[in-house]
């Protein structure tokens, strides 16, 4: 199914090295997500924390995209990803001396909130220059399913880590996985870009940046693509990450249980890659699958909040993983089979920017809005307002067309 993309030396390097660095990363996510609700046991802490991990996109990452189209994409990502081991060894320390507060630990988010603006633009145009262009939409499929299988087992594991040991050892875990893509991108040889992308490193930096814009907004695929990715960010996205107030708020399942949550939401983002995958053809089917699945991502919003036994939260919890992936895979490959890769850093940038920032905004709406009238009535509510804003831009596309 893949062999075309996975023949380059250079693309299963990078591949092997995020599958390690992605386990961390996830089970940094653990770590961040159960320290601030074990320091607070508050949920809108635990969507302030997500917050200040995914904020930083909606500012930073259009620039960043720019950048991306300008810079050496290999060098800018073994930065980004060195400044991540930094922070991750920060905390680490930080919890070994028992110095971390809750401003602390906001303030290591922030800091990954940061890098990470500054690196998933890079990543989305360095992953297709590493192996030929014809293979684009399998290269993006095999990095979904790298992503989502990483957040199926990542999450199990920090879970364990955590439980079966203490904080630290899952923290300093998460730091030495940032190690291998290091080693990976140090070896990696991408292939050169084509003329539209050296074009923009002769422009001025916000006219490239209105020019990446613009180039998004004339297809009326990409823009669809944004609203449906916008929707199911506010509300499944947003609803994983405040997995702390689910697993121990309402069930008092611990750690452990935060870390079978999140792994459930992995294997059903594995299963939804893994079926966009073995698509015939993506331009035909994609877009017809995408909005289906926001939708669904609305309802198990709904639902995930009014739970009321762990099991069928667990299952709930699945559907979530593979309905947001659906539209998260589903976009983001629409997205990318639409622009010119000249443009690709500054388009992609915006996407993450519309994804990122959604979650961003929904983790913190939805957190704040559950300590002011409980979980089950904030998830209904955030759930039906999306479910209705998607109708809209729906209905708005379909007068287009």
């Amino acid at each position: 199914m893949f062999t075309g993309a996975l023949a380059s030396r250079d693309y299963r390097f990078f591949l092997l090295g995020n599958l390690f660095t992605l386990n961390g990363v996830w089970i940094e996510r653990i770590v961040l997500g159960w320290l601030a609700w074990d320091l607070t046991n508050s949920v809108a802490w635990t969507g302030a924390i997500g917050f200040l991990l995914f904020g930083p996109t909606m500012v930073g990452a259009p620039f960043f995209g720019v950048l991306a189209d300008r810079v050496d994409l290999r060098k800018a990502m073994m930065l980004a990803q060195g400044l991540q081991l930094l922070w991750a060894s920060a905390l680490t320390t930080m919890l070994i001396f028992d110095v971390l507060t809750i401003w602390r630990l906001a303030a290591i988010g922030l800091m990954i909130g940061v890098t990470a603006s500054a690196y998933h633009p890079a990543r989305m145009a360095l992953a297709p220059l590493l192996a030929p262009k014809e293979f684009l939409a399998q290269v993006v499929a095999l990095g979904a399913v790298n992503f989502n299988l990483c957040r199926m087992t990542g999450p199990a594991i920090g879970g364990l880590l955590i439980s079966q040991f203490n904080v630290e050892t899952a923290a300093a875990t998460s730091a030495v996985g940032f190690l291998p893509v290091i080693i990976a991108l140090g070896l990696a040889r991408p292939r050169d870009r084509f003329e539209g992308g050296k074009e923009a490193e002769r422009r001025a930096f916000l006219t490239a940046l209105a020019d990446g814009a613009r180039h998004a907004i004339e297809r009326r695929s990409v823009t669809l693509a944004f609203a449906i990715t916008l929707s199911s960010a506010v509300t499944g996205r947003a609803a994983t990450e405040l997995l702390p107030a689910i697993a121990d708020g309402l069930f008092t399942r611990g750690a452990s249980g935060l870390g079978q949550m999140t792994a459930a939401v992995g294997a059903g983002a594995v299963i939804a890659t893994l079926l966009l995958a073995g698509l015939k053809d993506a331009r035909r089917c994609l877009p017809l699958v995408t909005p289906v699945a926001a939708f669904a991502s609305c309802a198990l919003t709904v639902a995930m909040g009014n739970a009321p036994v762990w099991l069928l939260a667990l299952i709930i919890a699945s559907g979530l993983g593979f309905f947001a992936s659906m539209v998260g895979v589903g976009a983001q490959t629409i997205v990318q089979l639409s622009v010119e890769e000249g443009y690709r850093g500054r388009v992609m940038s915006l996407w993450t920017v519309v994804g990122f920032g959604g979650t961003a905004l929904g983790t913190l709406g939805l957190g704040a809005l559950a300590d002011l009238i409980g979980i089950g009535a904030a998830y209904a509510a955030f759930g039906v307002v999306s479910a209705a804003g998607l109708s809209f831009a729906l209905l708005r596309d379909w007068r287009r067309a």
